[in-house]
């Protein structure tokens, strides 16, 4: 039986006793609270199965005791939504810091960034559409004092901004807020039509949606590689990628000029997903990544050992890299038509103690914790919007930490490391003075 024929089941079954569902369950607040997370997720699209694993109780329960509670209750009603304000705060509370919350998680991605930098922390529940809208609501909410927005490429940020298409209505006046495309289109894609997902299509929806209307002279990246590869002779190289550097929509959000300064040296916000290296077929491989290995005959395995992934096109080298290796990876990076690592560190800044939202990236899919860790380390990160999985995996993989202490996930290794293991003696030499 399908979830929204079960609510509504349920729903029917309770008016034939008097048009509410009977009210004789009475709860103490630590169930209401079970009843809470289990309203939350399930309208979120979790199976009753899922809830009941991460709650610890049966899938009975799940079933009978608290999707019917949450329905009773108006939590949750027969379209599958969550009523969050008819839940009591003090429920909500504890239904959020014991079972959605992680309150270790944002200190340790705190004490892994450099200091002057804020990394927030937001985990969306929910898995596919359900993410992406939880995802878009939130982009949103980040952008209501943004001004001049930037974004990347990608099936992640089209998803997130086609919910916010289709669920908001505009959030800031016509030429109140803009929003710039910050690369080109990858070739390979590009020549299956996959243009949709193009960082110049994504920048005109954000734009309309968040402000109802288009500009006619708003610059764009149509027509451009993302990438132009090495295989053509260095002084070719350098005239092609003058060439694009000399168009209109490069030039305006690049380079700019006296009258009109660049574009990308003023934006509050850039939106971006990451890209790592996924199975050996190349799916789930980040679009910028395979990009590459296409253009330059390299294999998966051979980019996957130079690289944690991308941050928006932007190479995320591995440490310990020999001089070869570490000029592959430059000259892959000089051929790139797009934001740089200076951009991503300048915006990053740029929004330090400031209501902006500086740089936000969706993510999804335990696979990237090592290049969550590495992008918050170089401080490139100040928004991460993450899902529940992704949330537990990088809380399992950061050790916990003074909020004075900064880390190095390059030079740490791993967890079981030596100065790890300093720690929990440490600790436990005070517990036993105490």
């Amino acid at each position: 039986m399908g979830r929204s024929i079960v609510v509504a089941f349920l729903v029917t079954v309770g008016s034939e006793f008097g048009g509410d569902m009977a009210k004789t369950r009475d709860l103490d607040k630590r169930d209401q609270a079970r009843a809470a997370v289990t309203a939350r997720l399930y309208a979120d699209g979790w199976t009753q199965k899922e809830i009941s694993e991460l709650l610890k109780v049966s899938q009975t329960a799940i079933s009978r005791t608290y999707i019917e509670y949450a329905i009773e209750h108006a939590w949750l009603q027969d379209t599958l939504t969550f009523f969050e304000k008819e839940v009591p705060e003090d429920i909500l509370a504890w239904a959020f810091n014991e079972w959605l919350a992680f309150p270790e998680l944002e200190n340790k991605v705190h004490a892994l960034g450099p200091k002057g930098i804020t990394c927030n922390v937001r985990v969306v529940q929910g898995k596919g559409d359900a993410f992406f809208r939880g995802a878009g609501l939130h982009i949103a909410d980040l952008l209501k004092p943004s001004m001049l927005a930037g974004l990347l490429w990608g099936r992640t940020l089209w998803n997130c901004v086609n919910t916010q298409r289709q669920l908001l209505s505009p959030t800031h006046k016509p030429n109140a807020f803009s929003v710039i495309p910050l690369c080109g289109d990858p070739h390979y894609l590009a020549q299956q039509e996959m243009v949709t997902f193009s960082s110049s299509n994504l920048a005109r929806m954000l734009e309309k949606t968040l402000t109802g209307t288009l500009r006619k002279d708003a610059p764009n990246l149509v027509g451009l590689p993302a990438y132009v590869p090495r295989k053509p002779e260095k002084a070719e190289r350098h005239e092609v990628l003058k060439y694009l550097h000399h168009t209109r929509g490069y030039a305006r959000i690049f380079h700019g000029n006296k009258k009109n300064p660049a574009l990308i040296n003023n934006v509050d916000t850039i939106l971006t997903g990451l890209g790592v290296v996924g199975n050996g077929d190349g799916s789930f491989t980040g679009t910028f990544l395979r990009e590459r290995c296409i253009q330059e005959g390299i294999s998966l395995e051979q980019i996957a050992k130079l690289v944690y992934g991308d941050l928006g096109g932007v190479l995320i080298a591995r440490p310990g890299l020999t001089r070869k290796e570490n000029q592959i990876v430059e000259d892959m990076q000089t051929g790139w038509i797009g934001v740089t690592r200076k951009h991503f560190e300048a915006c990053a800044k740029r929004v330090a103690n400031k209501h902006y939202p500086g740089v936000i990236v969706v993510a999804y899919s335990t696979n990237r914790v090592e290049l969550i860790c590495e992008v918050v380390r170089l401080g490139l990160v100040n928004e991460l919007i993450i899902d529940h999985p992704l949330a537990c995996a990088l809380d399992e993989f950061l050790p916990k930490n003074d909020s004075s202490e900064r880390i190095s996930v390059s030079k740490r290794g791993d967890r079981s490391s030596k100065k790890g293991t300093a720690n929990k003696r440490t600790t436990k030499r005070k517990r036993r003075a105490q």
